[in-house]
């Protein structure tokens, strides 16, 4: 989702542009992969922002809401990033960092097949791998 498309739908659903919803949504995009509250608290300070706890808890309730981010849990910790970009994640069990993985369409394959074999009817799928990475 670019950002156009995330301002357009955010204005389309009543909500404010705010400065701190702004900076946000810009964290988000640049980070290409997962992002947890602290870090978006750290990366905002960084700009001079300053909100409350209680503002960032919002605006990202208010943006899962809006399908705009997911929220998930990694090895125990809760994580955001923006919809449509699907992809999994590698995850370095010592120094904690997590990596965005592409897939070729072979598990787009599987999925369906998977489906099709248990007359369901999937909606979403995780898949993370758990390791150590060469640091």
């Amino acid at each position: 989702m670019n950002k156009e498309l995330i301002l357009i739908t955010i204005k389309s659903k009543g909500g404010r542009l705010t400065k701190v919803r702004l900076a946000v949504l810009d964290i988000f995009i640049k980070a290409g992969c997962v992002i947890s509250e602290d870090e978006i608290v750290k990366k905002l300070a960084e700009q001079k922002i300053k909100p409350n706890r209680s503002t960032i808890y919002r605006e990202l309730a208010f943006l899962c809401r809006e399908k705009i981010i997911n929220k998930t849990v990694l090895a125990g910790q809760e994580y955001f990033e923006l919809v449509g970009d699907h992809h999994h994640h590698l995850i370095c069990l010592g120094c904690q960092s997590i990596r965005k993985v592409e897939l070729d369409h072979h598990l787009e394959h599987q999925e369906k097949e998977i489906a099709e074999k248990n007359n369901f009817k999937n909606i979403n799928h995780a898949l993370e791998f758990y390791g150590y990475c060469q640091k």
